[in-house]
């Protein structure tokens, strides 16, 4: 995956939640063209330890996305968007754990037959939307 100017951002903003949520710890990712993988490890989750009502998953996926939104449409993309939630999965065990990483390495070299790829859709079914094949 080659990223452009958009993508740079997503992956630096990536990187760069450690320095605003001390609570974590970031594993696996990869950027797709049109969704982002990763594993982020958190340290203290709510309910254990010290109280961290701010550091919860919710609240670092939403500041990592303002962020890149912010940074996008400061150059003058608009039209740029996220998707309104996100999906997580507790990690519970090691295999599940390298599972899910080899998934994320492999995922960029699946993406000519992601049904997400614009290329495997055609303007015939619904909304116009409807995969080929």
């Amino acid at each position: 995956m080659i990223l452009n100017q958009y993508g740079n951002i997503a992956k630096n903003a990536w990187l760069d939640l450690p320095n605003h949520h001390d609570n974590i710890r970031l594993d696996e990712f990869t950027l797709m063209p049109n969704h982002v993988h990763g594993i982020i490890g958190i340290k203290n989750p709510v309910g254990v330890g010290p109280a961290r009502p701010f550091n919860n998953l919710s609240i670092i996926i939403g500041s990592y996305k303002s962020s890149v939104t912010k940074q996008i449409n400061r150059l003058n993309n608009n039209a740029f968007k996220w998707q309104r939630s996100f999906y997580d999965h507790i990690i519970r065990t090691d295999e599940s754990l390298y599972s899910i990483r080899e998934y994320i390495i492999n995922n960029p070299s699946k993406w000519d037959d992601d049904e997400n790829n614009i290329k495997n859709y055609s303007l015939e079914g619904k909304a116009g939307l409807a995969p080929t094949g």
